[in-house]
């Protein structure tokens, strides 16, 4: 039975551990929790020197969270036996938030999610809805 380190997965150093023991037959990478976009690259990397495929999936980020980590998805290798184009992640979580952060939404189609890339959007092809940001900010003072 293949076995999916998914939780375990805090750092870079830690998916290192658990590639080192053969412990996982995937890894399952919340760029959030493990330090963002580099974090994912290098994790990437390690996974794809042993043949150990990367999903990505997400904590419950706003629709930048989500756009940072269809990007990182984007971008990871191939590896023998699940080329990285035929991964699902687990990324269509923005529906749960009572609001995405976003101008636009992320757009899903035939099961596949990405970025809207509206005009005046980065690199990551997304608008804060600053009127949504001021509506759902907390002040702890």
């Amino acid at each position: 039975m293949p076995v999916a380190a998914d939780e375990a997965v805090t750092s870079p150093e830690v998916a290192a551990a658990l590639l080192a023991r053969g412990s996982a037959d995937v890894l399952v990478v919340k760029p959030a929790r493990v330090g963002g976009p580099a974090a994912v690259a290098e994790i990437a990397g390690m996974a794809e020197a042993r043949g150990v495929p990367i999903v990505v999936s997400s904590l419950f980020e706003t629709g930048i969270g989500l756009a940072a980590a269809i990007a990182c998805a984007a971008t990871l290798p191939d590896v023998p036996g699940w080329p990285a184009a035929e991964r699902a992640h687990g990324l269509a979580t923005a529906g749960v938030l009572e609001h995405d952060l976003l101008v636009s939404p992320l757009v899903v189609e035939g099961g596949r999610i990405r970025a809207p890339f509206d005009a005046g959007s980065g690199g990551l092809g997304t608008v804060v809805d600053d009127a949504a940001l001021e509506q759902y900010v907390v002040d702890d003072a």
